[in-house]
């Protein structure tokens, strides 16, 4: 038998926040027990999914926006994706495939249990770290660009591609963004991170479910541009 999940047609930081972990867990689990393993996403986030065994099947390009900041493409109803998702197994040969979609929806970020999610490090070679990068979620604000000037740091976004974004946040000497994914993602993989926001902070402070004991991880309440700054100094004082 023959196992396929997906297809994934939302945006990169749920990728590797919701869908990336969700298959990771799956893949996991399961690997022993199908004859083949089919991941469908769009073909900028393959390099996700260096696992063993894995074979894919691409989404088209019209449904890729890594922009987008859940787990659906803005140009698709339900009806539209359930239409993708059987052209998605349409392209494995046999009627012995087990199909493991994500529900559909547009606004509900947290989907996948945490219980069903697996993180694992995501292996992309890196260069010589220095770098303080500000990534801004979706269009870049003034709070962004003007912590890039005040830092003198890279200001990026999702115009500059999956791939690049991730590298350039797993080399960085520290990562300032809003309090979510890419929060997640600096703490699992031990890159020094400073996040504000009001929501959920909890889980990616220390000692929160997202936190993965990453000793230089700092949340700060809100979006006082001063409190941010000072908060930057004080963890890189730790980390110099």
């Amino acid at each position: 038998m023959k196992i396929l999940g997906g297809p994934y047609i939302g945006g990169i930081e749920q990728e590797i926040f919701t869908f990336r972990p969700y298959m990771s867990w799956l893949y996991t689990g399961l690997k022993h027990h199908y004859s083949e393993f089919y991941i469908s996403t769009h073909q900028h986030s393959m390099f996700l999914y260096d696992w063993p065994g894995i074979k894919f099947v691409p989404v088209d390009n019209k449904y890729y926006d890594p922009s987008v900041t859940g787990i659906m493409c803005n140009i698709v109803n339900n009806k539209d994706y359930l239409g993708l998702a059987k052209q998605s197994k349409a392209t494995i040969e046999g009627n012995d495939v087990v199909h493991c979609l994500i529900k559909y929806t547009k606004y509900d970020n947290f989907i996948v249990p945490i219980h069903k999610k697996l993180f694992q490090i995501i292996n992309i070679k890196k260069s010589t770290p220095g770098n303080i990068v500000v990534v801004a979620r979706n269009q870049a604000q003034e709070l962004h660009e003007k912590l890039a000037v005040a830092l003198d740091a890279k200001l990026l976004g999702y115009s500059c591609g999956s791939y690049d974004l991730i590298k350039a946040v797993l080399c960085a000497k520290l990562v300032v963004c809003e309090v979510g994914p890419w929060t997640a993602l600096c703490n699992l993989h031990k890159i020094p991170v400073l996040s504000w926001g009001d929501s959920n902070i909890s889980m990616y402070k220390s000692g929160g479910v997202y936190s993965f004991n990453n000793k230089h991880n700092s949340v700060i309440p809100g979006n006082d541009f001063n409190l941010i700054i000072s908060g930057i100094k004080h963890l890189l004082g730790g980390i110099e």
